[in-house]
């Protein structure tokens, strides 16, 4: 999942403009837009375009500290940390990435969530690049509190459209062995 196997159309060309500005800068050591919000129904790229960003960043500076996670997998890491009494050095890991990277937000709930808006307060803080994925827009993540549904609200919210039949043509081409 990297840039070049992206299919870009008028659907997404946003998204996809925006998540090379993005790795580009964080390859670079600065911040462009923060946080970064994309939404879209489910497959039409989101997490392809987060594994292009980490992809991307990692190939140009592999000393970067980029964690990419899906919401289940952050909510699985803080309550195991929080079981084997070791939450504080889960937040300190966490806090001390150049690059976050979180897919399928709309399924962060409860302690997790409350955590998340901690640590993303923190990486914005010190300006340190976050990018978040959900398939809704953060103001329609009810199950996320006010404060974290207005943070990331305040930086770059990104639709991905549904696709027309011009790109999901490309798409099938691009994905169709050649003959």
């Amino acid at each position: 999942m990297t840039f070049e196997s992206f299919v870009s159309g008028e659907a997404n060309e946003m998204a996809f403009g925006v998540a090379k500005q993005i790795a580009n800068a964080a390859a670079n050591n600065t911040v462009t837009f923060n946080p970064v919000y994309i939404h879209s129904t489910v497959g039409l790229g989101k997490s392809h375009l987060l594994n292009a960003i980490a992809h991307q960043v990692q190939t140009a500076d592999p000393s970067k500290n980029i964690v990419y996670l899906t919401a289940d997998h952050f909510m699985y890491h803080f309550i195991t940390a929080v079981q084997r009494q070791s939450a504080l050095g889960f937040k300190e890991w966490l806090r001390r990435v150049d690059l976050l990277l979180i897919d399928d937000m709309q399924f962060l709930q409860g302690k997790s969530a409350t955590e998340f808006g901690h640590t993303l307060g923190t990486l914005l803080t010190g300006a340190k690049q976050v990018v978040v994925a959900g398939d809704a827009p953060p103001r329609d993540l009810e199950m996320l509190d006010e404060r974290v549904r207005s943070r990331l609200s305040g930086g770059l919210v990104v639709p991905i459209s549904t696709f027309d039949l011009d790109l999901r043509r490309a798409i099938v081409e691009r994905a169709a062995p050649r003959m």
